[in-house]
């Protein structure tokens, strides 16, 4: 009487494997793509908050602020400067090496983290009637240092009532 093993072929084997490897490699593209698109949703993230802070800090400033130094501010270029007159002092904005600079008493402070580079600060006036100044509207372009396509620009405008 003969007997009959039972098992797998070798081209049962490998048949095998071959599937687990084509389902394996499929998994782990899957993982690095979504991995990437995380980080991709973070760095837009950190722009949008480092937006929202500038926004709130400037907003805070003209609050704070009796007038727009029209003198020491630069207006309609991409690497703007303003300065407002407090009752007692000054308070500056302007760009340092992709970063927003921030001057209260004679004393610096970067606004933004090293993660992001500022590429635009253009500050506009907004004037009266009379030709006077009493707003400024205030446009910052952001974007991330790893992936300097991942940006957004943020406009606002600040108006003395």
């Amino acid at each position: 009487m003969k007997s009959k093993l039972a098992g797998i072929t070798l081209l049962e084997s490998l048949l095998y494997l071959a599937l687990f490897g084509v389902v394996f490699i499929s998994m782990i593209q899957f993982v690095f793509s979504i991995s990437d698109n995380n980080l991709i949703s973070d760095m837009n993230n950190e722009i949008k908050k480092a937006g929202i802070f500038l926004n709130e800090h400037l907003d805070d400033s003209f609050y704070r602020s009796t007038s727009v130094d029209t003198a020491n501010s630069t207006f309609n270029s991409d690497n703007g400067v303003l300065r407002f007159n407090l009752p007692s002092g000054s308070l500056q904005y302007n760009l340092a090496n992709g970063r927003v600079n921030f001057t209260e008493d004679s004393v610096n402070y970067f606004l933004t983290n090293t993660d992001l580079h500022i590429d635009q600060m253009l500050v506009e006036r907004i004037n009266n009637s009379n030709g006077e100044i009493e707003g400024v509207r205030i446009t910052f372009t952001i974007s991330s240092v790893q992936r300097p396509a991942i940006s957004d620009s943020f406009v606002n405008s600040y108006v003395y009532k």
